[in-house]
């Protein structure tokens, strides 16, 4: 079987390559492999935060018959992520719609907060559902920051899953802790990746905070030199705890692709383009294809009504790769960029 994984890994360092080489010339990808689905808008959480309380998207949860057939149309995806504005374990068949995802045999993953990870035999079906990856929102251990995702309980929640993959036998599905980087909480970071690595998660995934929007959010995010100082800590404690953390503006990946990302990351020219533009669609509930969850009115066409390759290549969605950067939230937004914006 050696000579067969070789060839397969081979393959995939071939498709990386080839994908980051399309990216670089802001080429589009003939049909995208990995989607974001809305499985639901609906949250038990309200973070001031949140661009849900901007955008105007209803607070409801996706008919899962409309859902199956979506996934059915999604020729040529290998990866979808079930998430939308909401919080995706509120939807009354999200265990149903993760093993019909699987049957498909889609890599699956979502993020969520995990409030609703409370009893055993919740997260037990967590994981029996063959979830390859949750993503977890968590900003503190201890000394919550006002405004974010400030539920203590998840800390509970998360180590009691730990302990029931192990006794499951599992290693799916594979956890990440997904913080947000705020001015002055440097600390929570470090505690977090500290106390990750120690449960073995799979990794820590530091976001940057969006700026799109005029909050009355107390929480601020450090400026570029606050930020390079982080980094070089988050490096040193990768290192001293042998836990893969990403950052999107400073290292991602892991062995070669990892080094190569964070030494040539500027020649990728992610500050002059959205690259979910190229490789990474937004689904809503109802199967409309757009850019992302902060642009409900920018819809280039319905899975349900045309294929997805249509959609990806048809010349509404040509227009917006071309001129994105002249819509007022794109030219604020750094979530995908290196440099900040505003």
């Amino acid at each position: 079987m050696e000579p067969v994984r070789n060839y397969s890994q081979s393959l995939k360092k071939v498709s990386f390559f080839l994908t980051t080489l399309k990216n670089i010339l802001h080429v589009p990808v003939n049909v995208p492999s990995s989607v974001q689905y809305a499985i639901t808008d609906d949250c038990n959480m309200n973070c001031k935060m949140c661009p849900i309380h901007h955008v105007g998207t209803k607070m409801e949860h996706a008919d899962y018959d409309t859902f199956t057939r979506i996934v059915d149309r999604l020729d040529g995806v290998e990866e979808i992520s079930l998430v939308g504005l909401g919080e995706p374990l509120m939807h009354p068949r999200i265990m149903d719609a993760i093993a019909y995802c699987k049957s498909k045999q889609f890599i699956v993953k979502t993020t969520t907060n995990g409030l609703l990870l409370n009893s055993d035999k919740k997260i037990k079906e967590l994981i029996l559902s063959g979830l390859d990856t949750i993503s977890i929102s968590i900003d503190a251990i201890n000394n919550f920051p006002e405004g974010a995702h400030n539920a203590h309980r998840v800390v509970n929640h998360i180590e009691r899953l730990v302990e029931l993959k192990k006794e499951l036998s599992t290693d799916i599905p594979r956890i990440v802790l997904q913080p947000i980087m705020f001015r002055n909480r440097e600390a929570d970071l470090y505690d977090i990746i500290t106390w990750g690595a120690t449960l073995g998660v799979h990794r820590v995934n530091v976001l940057r905070m969006h700026k799109y929007f005029d909050t009355d959010v107390v929480m601020d995010r450090p400026d570029r030199k606050e930020e390079k100082r982080i980094f070089t800590q988050l490096r040193i404690l990768k290192k001293k705890y042998g836990i893969r953390v990403d950052c999107l503006q400073d290292q991602f990946f892991e062995g070669l692709k990892g080094l190569s990302y964070r030494y040539f990351k500027y020649f990728l020219r992610l500050d002059s383009f959205c690259t979910r533009l190229l490789n990474y669609p937004y689904i809503s509930r109802d199967g409309d294809v757009m850019p992302c969850c902060v642009l409900p009115d920018y819809k280039f066409g319905n899975i349900l009504e045309s294929d997805l390759r249509d959609v990806w290549h048809n010349d509404k969605l040509k227009h917006f790769r071309k001129h994105h950067n002249s819509v007022l939230i794109c030219s604020q937004c750094d979530n995908w960029r290196i440099n900040q914006l505003v």
